[in-house]
């Protein structure tokens, strides 16, 4: 995935995360390791920069959960 993932609040030593949305499931993880401060914790909202439109058409009832709701932040 070639976009920028990063915190909306926290700063800070970064450390690597594993980031997977709220399945857990194994196709629910992003691949690799991303760099996050060492605080960030579950429920942080996170900032994929460059995702725009594909980040609603990638969307889907995953394991039947609801679709994610979209918030643009300016």
């Amino acid at each position: 995935m070639p976009y920028r993932i990063r915190p909306l609040r926290g700063s800070g030593e970064r450390v690597a995360w594993r980031i997977a949305g709220p399945s857990c499931d194994g196709a629910d993880v992003l691949p690799g390791d991303w760099l996050l401060p060492a605080g960030t914790a579950e429920g942080d909202w996170l900032a994929i920069d460059g995702a725009a439109a594909y980040a609603q058409s990638r969307a889907s009832a995953f394991n039947g959960l609801a679709v994610p709701v979209t918030r643009i932040v300016d």
